[in-house]
């Protein structure tokens, strides 16, 4: 099969699995809400915001950089298998010995035995990481949609059991190591693959040098992304927490199931055709355009019908939770506009200006979400979109520094995306305006079938047809040329 037809069914398989996973978040989110309070959310969310950054360190770029090197022995496997497993041991022994002081910054004991489960989480990506690597590069996909769909719905099942049990706040923290454990195993099986022993003489100094630079910017992004949570829960407190984390948990349904897995697509067939400009850039524009208009669409329509939506699925007392969404799609759909440049750099392996170009961008989000805090969730929010954006636009503009890539289209496609999102929400908005707040189903119904309205006739306009069938044909022209 060629390069570009194997990316293309890996794509089709890829999102066809994300629906389902979508669906099985969706099932969580509305079970667990009703079965939890937003303060039993927020304790984990503070716990998982150091956690998440320590995951990055264990990782350290390293399933990034194999995925993209042109070649990978498997005794060069075996070496980052192990140097992956002992940073995640490292760490967990970390993260356990360094409980007492989590449980003190935010003034909450119960934390101190949430750090210790999910201690354990280290160990296991760990274990799992080059068992992933194998098979993105070999294009499985099918074969890890369904692992990841199987591991999702066992960690959903001992949630809501555990919930209902009386579990509390540990049913997500059994979720969060039950998904680990089953992701570790079936990777394990599928991949066919057993590491050897670690053999010095094997040098893997380019990788970690490739993943220290990538690790670099993926901590910058992640603690712009992730002081918000801490600052709220520090100053404002876990029901605060809870509130915001779960206009995010909703935000990042279609981000985590969608871009990320079309980043195991991308990155791989970039890096094979990374010295063909005319044809990587083909292919960025049509990537790029149908993820912003996708984008621009499912959240539009999820702003618009935001409040009878969130008091609907999840209950009461989740209202805080529905304004904050409708302030944080912003910053959804630029962190969708930005993963362009991200494949770019990681593609073309210029990790080392991806670093630089963080540093200027994820910067002045810090700053600001730090200046927000002190004034209200809501303004903390507001900072995270305007930041978001600021670093779209210096991503882009260090971009083209360095390497070729279609600036211009890129640029408007995503302004014209933004603009199409916004008169999709506000159609929705709009519509709510005339009815009592109690007819939540029939404002539900209204600004969704207000926003669909508006997304039928944008996509009836000349200029929209005529981009469409110009991808179309891009389309066709790149997956009729195998690599």
């Amino acid at each position: 099969m060629s390069l570009s037809a194997a990316a293309a069914r890996g794509g089709a398989v890829t999102l066809m699995g994300q629906f389902a996973k979508i669906a099985i978040q969706l099932v969580g989110l509305v079970v667990l809400s009703r079965l939890l309070s937003p303060a039993d959310f927020g304790l984990i969310a503070m716990v998982t915001v150091i956690v998440s950054l320590a995951d990055l360190v264990r990782d350290f770029g390293l399933s990034t950089a194999a995925i993209q090197a042109p070649s990978l022995n498997s005794q060069q496997r075996s070496n980052l298998f192990w140097l992956n497993t002992i940073i995640g041991v490292v760490l967990s022994i970390a993260l356990v010995a360094s409980a007492p002081i989590i449980g003190s910054i935010y003034g909450d004991a119960r934390l101190l035995q949430i750090s210790y489960f999910l201690a354990l989480v280290f160990v296991l990506n760990g274990l799992q990481t080059q068992f992933q690597v194998s098979l993105v590069r070999s294009f499985r996909f099918k074969e890890i949609t369904i692992i990841e769909v199987v591991a999702q719905v066992v960690g959903l099942s001992a949630a809501i059991v555990s919930a209902l049990m009386g579990a509390e706040y540990m049913a997500l923290v059994f979720q969060i190591l039950c998904t680990a454990t089953v992701l570790l195993l079936l990777k394990a099986i599928a991949s066919g693959w057993l590491p050897g022993r670690y053999n010095k003489a094997t040098k893997i100094d380019s990788f970690v040098r490739y993943g220290g630079h990538l690790l670099g910017t993926q901590a910058l992004v992640y603690l712009s992304t992730n002081i918000d949570t801490f600052l709220i829960g520090r100053i404002f407190g876990a029901n605060a927490v809870g509130q915001y984390t779960r206009a995010f948990q909703v935000l990042n349904l279609p981000m985590n199931q969608l871009l990320s897995p079309i980043s195991n697509v991308a990155l791989p067939t970039l890096s094979r055709v990374a010295d063909d400009f005319a044809r990587a850039s083909r292919y960025l524009r049509v990537l790029h355009s149908v993820t912003t208009v996708a984008f621009a669409s499912l959240l539009g329509i999820a702003v618009g019908s935001a409040q009878p939506l969130f008091s609907i699925a999840f209950g009461r007392g989740w209202d805080q939770a529905a304004e904050l969404f409708q302030i944080v799609a912003v910053a959804g759909f630029f962190q969708a506009a930005s993963f362009t440049t991200y494949w770019v750099f990681t593609s073309r392996a210029l990790t080392r200006v991806q670093l630089k170009s963080a540093i200027v961008g994820r910067s002045i989000m810090i700053i600001s979400i730090i200046a927000a805090a002190f004034v209200s969730v809501e303004m903390v929010a507001l900072a995270f979109g305007i930041g978001c954006a600021i670093s779209w636009v210096t991503s882009l503009l260090w971009c083209r520094r360095v390497t070729v890539v279609p600036f211009g289209a890129l640029v408007a496609a995503t302004l014209s995306s933004f603009v199409f999102m916004c008169l999709i929400a506000g159609a929705g908005i709009f519509s709510m305006s005339f009815l009592a707040e109690e007819h939540e189903v029939l404002k539900l119904i209204v600004a969704l079938t207000s926003s669909c309205a508006v997304i039928a006739v944008l996509f009836l306009l000349p200029s929209m047809r005529a981009a469409f069938q110009s991808a179309r044909k891009i389309v066709s022209a790149t997956l009729g040329k195998g690599t």
